[in-house]
């Protein structure tokens, strides 16, 4: 039996990436899993998000014009718990990080 936890849907999922149009797509594809589902086109505005809305998930690019993405993560990490997932999609295949603390393991 699952518990009434499990079918909750997520607080809210923050989308931090530079294109508007993968903002979009991963959003709909969120928005039945999620209260809300937020967004923000650059890092500093990731990280102001972050901070104030605390998300329980955070989908970060890690190819931002304004700054390193695992700069940003190592930074989200400093004040948040919530999972972080970083895609690179310059590779045009989505890499999946696990940020955690202290080092930035790879998973598949």
């Amino acid at each position: 039996m699952r518990s009434a936890s499990v079918n909750r849907p997520a607080a809210a999922i923050l989308v931090v990436d530079d294109e508007p149009q993968i903002r979009r797509v991963v959003r709909n594809a969120l928005e039945d899993i999620a209260e809300r589902v937020l967004e923000a086109p650059s890092a500093a505005a990731g990280l102001d998000l972050a901070a104030s809305a605390e998300p329980t998930l955070i989908i970060l690019d890690l190819t931002l014009p304004d700054r390193d993405g695992l700069d940003v993560c190592r930074d989200l990490r400093a004040f948040t718990s919530a999972p972080i997932w970083c895609c690179r999609h310059a590779t045009r295949i989505a890499t999946r990080w696990r940020c955690s603390t202290p080092e930035l393991t790879t998973t598949s």
